[in-house]
């Protein structure tokens, strides 16, 4: 007993619901749900300390780019996922509670990425080094969205999130709510969020309409 003791408090706490966040009986009951996704706890594992140079936090707090949440650069090797405390999520149904924790976590992974290749002593990302090492033509998946967008903002991001992870999102979806959605629904709610990126302006107008539809008109 005292052996675990120990090792749980040399250990650091790798995943982090802030007290405000666990206080909101919807977001904390829907993030407990979540965890039941396999694909939903491969993320949360990429936060492990043997496999991560990131920790991920989630916090009920102010917002500046987003009315519902957004997911903080890396700060002392944590990375914050903040949910607006101004946003009425009583009228916000859990299946898009659900989808934007599963768009954050994305979020948080692709910064984690960015933290693993190169991080600064205090444990943010070193920008300058890592577009040199992009230039090098290393990490080329990340480097391909990144540069063609400017990377210092959110929307190279969703870039990748659309082009990769639509079907990601998609599955977890399906993992928490199985036939209670169609899948017309399940897709038109991973959409919502990345209506900005170039995967979402190649889709057909047809597909647009209704995918937008069935979003606006359901949620």
């Amino acid at each position: 007993l005292l052996e675990k003791i120990i090792q749980d408090w040399l250990s650091p706490n790798i995943v982090k619901p802030t007290e405000a966040f666990v206080k909101h009986e919807k977001l904390n009951r829907i993030y407990e749900e979540a965890k039941k996704s396999e694909k939903f706890k491969k993320y949360l594992q990429k936060f492990e300390p043997k496999a991560s140079v990131a920790h991920l936090m989630f916090d009920f707090g102010e917002t500046s780019q987003t009315p519902f949440a957004e997911t903080k650069t890396p700060d002392k090797n944590w990375i914050k996922v903040v949910f607006n405390k101004n946003q009425k999520w009583e009228n916000i149904p859990n299946i898009v509670i659900s989808y934007i924790f599963i768009h954050e976590i994305i979020h948080a992974e692709i910064y984690r990425q960015m933290l693993s290749i190169v991080s600064t002593k205090n444990g943010e990302i070193n920008y300058t080094k890592l577009e040199n090492i992009f230039k090098r033509g290393q990490h080329s998946e990340l480097f391909n969205y990144y540069v063609e967008k400017d990377g210092k903002t959110g929307s190279w991001q969703h870039e990748m999130m659309a082009k990769k992870y639509i079907e990601t999102i998609v599955g977890f979806l399906k993992e928490i709510y199985e036939d209670v959605y169609s899948d017309l629904e399940y897709k038109s709610i991973a959409w919502r969020g990345l209506m900005d990126s170039k995967a979402w302006n190649n889709l057909t107008d047809q597909e647009k309409e209704l995918y937008k539809n069935t979003s606006e008109t359901n949620y």
